[in-house]
């Protein structure tokens, strides 16, 4: 039976999937956290089998919570699940050390599906992200620009192209303004775009303007 860290920020989806687990004879526990930090401090502390993680509005943050929790834990298996469910986030979320990634709209059968693979140390990835990568190795017409970006690049261009300014990212990511305005600059020369206008043209041609939009929201209710 597995002890499970349930981390997610939105009170309504953690209480229906902690009840969910619960209901599950494969579970024997299941701790929760509302945010990152919660996350990390409690999965150092409880040592759990499997840490099932949404961070919403935190989300581009997974990568870096990923690698310090395996690095306290290295037998700790990872479950993502997120709302972009295209390329290169779901890549970038394996290759951080996660064991599945699952987009929101996967099915309950999904995660335990999910669940039983990292008991067994298998990958898992559900339909919607099986799709969303398969179309970008498959199709190189469509594949997406923004695969050249670092980590800290793809977060930053997800907060421009939501329409917020240097000093509200620098603010929210605890950096100076001068470091964000050069990785702005950055991020433009590696998309070859010569502005924000043609970078938030770009995210909305490959689908992630929805996914940028919504975390504005986000943002700034966590403001």
């Amino acid at each position: 039976m597995s002890k499970i860290l349930l981390v997610n920020e939105y009170n309504l989806a953690r209480e229906g999937i902690r009840k969910l687990l619960l209901d599950n004879k494969m579970i024997r526990s299941v701790e929760v956290a509302t945010n990152s930090s919660d996350g990390m401090s409690k999965a150092k502390k409880i040592q759990p089998d499997i840490v099932i993680m949404d961070l919403g509005c935190e989300h581009l943050s997974v990568f870096d919570v990923t690698r310090r929790m395996l690095a306290n834990n290295k037998s700790l298996k990872i479950i993502v699940l997120t709302s972009q469910v295209d390329e290169p986030f779901p890549s970038r979320v394996l290759r951080a050390g996660a064991i599945a990634c699952l987009g929101r709209k996967s099915s309950v059968n999904d995660l335990f599906s999910a669940i039983k693979a990292a008991r067994l140390g298998k990958r898992y990835v559900s339909t919607d992200v099986a799709q969303g990568m398969t179309q970008q190795t498959t199709h190189n017409e469509q594949v997406s620009p923004f695969i050249t970006l670092s980590n800290r690049e793809l977060q930053i261009m997800f907060m421009f192209v939501s329409g917020l300014k240097v000093n509200e990212i620098a603010e929210k990511l605890c950096l100076s303004p001068k470091t964000v305005s050069t990785y702005r600059y950055r991020i433009f020369n590696k998309l070859d775009v010569r502005g924000d206008v043609e970078m938030t043209h770009m995210a909305l041609r490959y689908g992630v303007l929805k996914e940028a939009n919504m975390l504005t929201t986000e943002y700034r209710k966590a403001s």
